[in-house]
Order: structure tokens, then C-alpha cells, then sequence
């Protein structure tokens, strides 16, 4: 089963973020799997049946394109400012990059619903494959969009204040610690 979200590092984030986005079809085909397996008890089968109706929504394959394409990048950015040969000034530029990344991504919109209208085309696909049909009533709505590019530019300038923050500190951190990191680098005649 898919399990909430914890507090954990990005790369697990990322990585669970890529294989539901990556591998929707799978899981779906899972999900199916279970949904009509008559052997299993009917609070299973409903459940299967209720979470894939929630990955065919228009909602969840445009959340799923959001979140991949960010989080890979929070990914990159964490494992690189990991490295214990790091230098402040290389943090400031990793997350100077990062949060130039964020501003630009805030043009892509049209972008990712297009990526999330692919990704839902194959989920009918995937449906009409494996014989599997949701009632009329069970289908309402799926394919509208409660997910607006107005809550994709909160969403954008909520990540990009808490990494300016981030930012600050690192900044904070280098003016104060800097000469000493520049110190270490000095030949003889520089000091």
C-alpha cells in the first residue's frame, strides 16, 4: 500500500514522488488488480478501488508533475550541500541556484498541465486496458481541477521565502566564517 508521507529526508521524498509519477501506470494496474481479485475481503477491494480513482484525477497527475520536477531538484541541491568538502560559498551558489530554479518554474504552469494531461490520458488508457470502468457518478469530476495556478504560485513563493531564508543563513554563516575558510587558502605572502 501507499503510505502518508513522513518527515524525512528529500531524497526519499523525491524518490517516492518519481515512482508514483513514473510509475502511475503500474500502480494502477496494482491497484486494479486488487480491486477485482474476489478473494480478498470488500474493505480491500473498496480501498484499491477508491485509491486509484484518486490517481486518475486531473488534481493528482498535476500534483504529481509539480512535486517531481521540484523535488528532483531539492534532491540535487541536498546531496550536493552534504559533501564534506563543501565550501560556504559553494552552498550560497547551490541555493542561489536553487531558488533561481524556483522563480523560473513559476512560468511553467501551462507545462505541467500538459505533462498531467498525458499523464491521465495513460491512466484512462491503463482503465480501458484492463476492462475496469468507474460508474458515471464515481467519475464526476476527475477530470476538473481544484489544483489552480494561483495555488501553484503560493505553493512557489511559499518554497522560495523558506529558502531565502535557508539562503540568509548560509549568507549569515559566510560573513562571519568566511575569513577563516579564505584564511586556510592564503600563501605567505598573502597574509
Amino acid at each position: 500500500m501507499v503510505k502518508s508521507l513522513s518527515e524525512t529526508r528529500w531524497s526519499a521524498r523525491a524518490d517516492a514522488v518519481s515512482a508514483m509519477t513514473e510509475q502511475l501506470h503500474t500502480i494502477q494496474i496494482a491497484f486494479i488488480t486488487i480491486a477485482t481479485n474476489c478473494n480478498l475481503d470488500m474493505d480491500v477491494q473498496n480501498e484499491a478501488k477508491s485509491l486509484l480513482k484518486q490517481t486518475i484525477t486531473k488534481d493528482f497527475c498535476l500534483i504529481c508533475t509539480v512535486w517531481n520536477r521540484i523535488l528532483k531538484r531539492f534532491d540535487a541541491v541536498s546531496t550536493s550541500l552534504q559533501e564534506s568538502d563543501l565550501s560556504l560559498d559553494q552552498a550560497v551558489v547551490l541555493l542561489t541556484s536553487l531558488s533561481a530554479f524556483i522563480n523560473s518554474v513559476s512560468n511553467d504552469f501551462d507545462q505541467f498541465q500538459t505533462e498531467a494531461n498525458l499523464l491521465m490520458e495513460k491512466s484512462q488508457s491503463t482503465l480501458k486496458e484492463k476492462n475496469f470502468t468507474f460508474s458515471e457518478r464515481e467519475m464526476r469530476n476527475t477530470t476538473k481541477s481544484c489544483f489552480s495556478q494561483q495555488n501553484f504560485v503560493e505553493l512557489l513563493e511559499k518554497l522560495s521565502t523558506e529558502l531565502q531564508k535557508r539562503l540568509h543563513a548560509y549568507d549569515e554563516m559566510r560573513a562571519t566564517f568566511g575569513v577563516l575558510v579564505r584564511f586556510l587558502h592564503l600563501n605567505d605572502d598573502e597574509i
